[in-house]
């Protein structure tokens, strides 16, 4: 019986881990999921119903762009990410949502991978500093025989680097569940230690609006789910942790630097030039939208004197706003609509899902707001969460 439920479960687990390797062929993954399907046909009628919708939208879309003469590379490069994040994250909500331990095979397998980044973060940066290998070249390194683009930022730190990975946007979910996991759980130092960890790999990424979007949903996760007696408890042990490492080690000023580095007096030079390359890219995309309002640019479009990034020029990191300019007003409303239809579908079972279901929601706009992130794989696991709230909200009360 055992050997039968591992079994079950090994397709999914495994296609979990390889998504977010950040190195599997996209095809390769495809085939994975069309073999899980093949030994869960009623799946594949879920996942059917739930994305075919999305792929008459995506053939709307491909003979836009054709229309318009966009680069046919690049129009397929738009399709794959689009393709992509619908795929991912349907074929993640069925499993979820019909599958009978679903929930807590995804849950639990998106969370031991960000684990793993998180380790090799700190292996990475362990490695520069017995080395002496500027950490500059070692990302470099890294990008160019992975192909996983690292973002790059100097801290107030020589020792301390950014190490930014393009699926971390899910950290700060994976902390909302966390501490809900940590009231219910027995294994109370475990889960605690992996709080921590995803909380470095957070800090480590020096990205504002990630940091901002942690603090907030650790927060709320934590305000609804101890009575006062354990949260004035829990506050002053980690006030007194808090006491500990700072008057114990040098943890604290790791922590000051890195945050020094992004805000503060220290950082308004690197800010400055960070955010007017997206005043710029604002103004650009605005002006290109309301060329063609309705309907759009096209997949694969890009503005030619606002380019940032060589090989995909139709990146932006106001990916929300651009992507409206790609795909225009209706069907950029009519996708929207979509995607909030399952979110209440799947959620609908008392406003405190539904609510939560939809700051989820608002924050995966967020997310594209500020960087390249609102479609592909990372787009997919950041709507995931909230496509499937209560499921995974009730994993751990319900026991």
């Amino acid at each position: 019986m055992l050997s039968m439920k591992l079994k079950a479960e090994l397709i999914p687990k495994l296609n979990v881990y390889l998504m977010l390797s950040m190195l599997t062929p996209f095809i390769f993954m495809l085939g994975l999921i069309f073999v899980h399907f093949l030994r869960k046909g009623r799946l594949f009628v879920s996942f059917s119903i739930s994305v075919l919708p999305f792929f008459l939208i995506l053939v709307f879309l491909l003979l836009v762009a054709f229309s318009r003469g966009n680069e046919d590379l690049l129009i397929l490069h738009h399709a794959r990410d689009f393709i992509m994040f619908v795929v991912v994250s349907f074929y993640l909500t069925v499993v979820c949502q019909k599958e009978k331990r679903g929930a807590v095979v995804v849950y639990n397998s998106i969370k031991n991978m960000y684990l793993l980044m998180a380790v090799i973060k700190i292996l990475i940066l362990i490695y520069a500093f017995i080395f002496s290998v500027p950490m500059g070249d070692l990302l470099d390194f890294i990008s160019d025989n992975t192909g996983i683009p690292m973002m790059q930022t100097t801290t107030l730190n020589d020792y301390l680097f950014r190490l930014q990975f393009p699926l971390d946007p899910v950290i700060p979910l994976l902390l909302f569940f966390l501490v809900k996991e940590y009231k219910y759980t027995q294994n109370k130092n475990i889960i605690l230690f992996q709080f921590f960890l995803l909380v470095f790999s957070l800090i480590i990424t020096m990205s504002r609006a990630f940091w901002l979007i942690g603090f907030i949903l650790v927060f709320i996760s934590f305000y609804f789910e101890y009575d006062l007696y354990k949260k004035i408890k829990l506050v002053m042990a980690g006030v007194l942790v808090g006491f500990l490492l700072i008057f114990t080690t040098n943890v604290y000023q790791y922590v000051f630097d890195i945050v020094g580095s992004r805000i503060g007096k220290e950082a308004e030079s690197a800010n400055y030039y960070s955010d007017l390359e997206r005043n710029i890219q604002y103004d650009a995309i605005i002006n290109a939208f309301y060329e063609n309002p309705f309907w759009g640019k096209g997949l694969g479009y890009y503005i030619p004197n606002v380019i940032r990034d060589k090989e995909d020029k139709y990146l932006y990191e106001i990916q929300t706003l651009s992507y409206l300019m790609d795909f225009g007003l209706i069907i950029s409303i009519i996708l929207l609509l979509l995607l909030l239809f399952h979110v209440f579908k799947n959620n609908n079972d008392g406003m405190f899902n539904i609510i939560l279901a939809m700051v989820f929601f608002v924050i995966w706009l967020f997310f594209g707001s500020v960087n390249p992130l609102l479609m592909g794989m990372t787009g997919a696991f950041v709507i995931f969460f909230s496509l499937n709230f209560r499921v995974l909200n009730s994993m751990y009360s319900s026991r």
